[in-house]
Formats: C-alpha cells, structure tokens, sequence
C-alpha cells in the first residue's frame, strides 16, 4: 500500500499510539472520502473517538482511479489506520452510498 499512497502532509497527524490506545472503546467512527480528477487523487479520513475526539489524515493515491476506486481506496485506508492503533469496534460512514451498503453486508 504505501507504494502507492503518501501522506499528503508526510507524517501521521499529531497522532501518539500512546494516547490513541489510551482511547480504544467502541465505537469508534470512521468517516472517509476519496476524490479523484484530471490531475490528482487523494483520499481523506478521519476517525472519531467514543469521547468525539478527531484524528484527520489525508492522502494523495499515486495511480489513476476512478471515483468509485478512490472511495475505497479511502475506506480501506481508514480500516488501516484504525487496526494499526488498536480500534476494533468501527462504525464506517462514506460519501459513497454503494460502498456504505456494500460494507454492511459483510
């Protein structure tokens, strides 16, 4: 993944996993977003703790996609974030309803 993806601001926000586990109950609420035009694609995240506490990451995806793509390439990247720190109860929230039903499935 990281091939393919960077962090738009090059780190990972202001984010300690000290604290971020500190904060590990449920649920926790992923919010994604991906966008892509003629000249860049990015994807957007930010998950919000149980206390509505924001983490908020941006980045830019390094390959063409289309619209549908960078969604999930977004909602993909937040169920990333949250497994590195520990979340394992997540409620995910997308622009794209397809995704949104597509993930309640499972």
């Amino acid at each position: 993944v990281e091939n393919f993806i960077g962090f738009v601001d090059g780190k990972e926000n202001k984010m300690e996993k000290s604290k971020f586990l500190d904060m590990v109950g449920s649920p926790w609420t992923l919010l994604f977003d991906g966008a892509c035009s003629k000249f860049e694609n990015g994807a957007g995240i930010v998950l919000l703790s149980p206390s509505l506490e924001d983490f908020s990451f941006s980045f830019k995806l390094n390959f063409e996609c289309t619209n549908n793509i960078a969604e999930y390439e977004a909602f993909i990247l937040g169920l990333i974030i949250a497994w590195k720190y520990g979340v394992k109860d997540i409620v995910a929230k997308g622009d794209l309803e397809m995704v949104v039903k597509q993930i309640r499935k499972l």
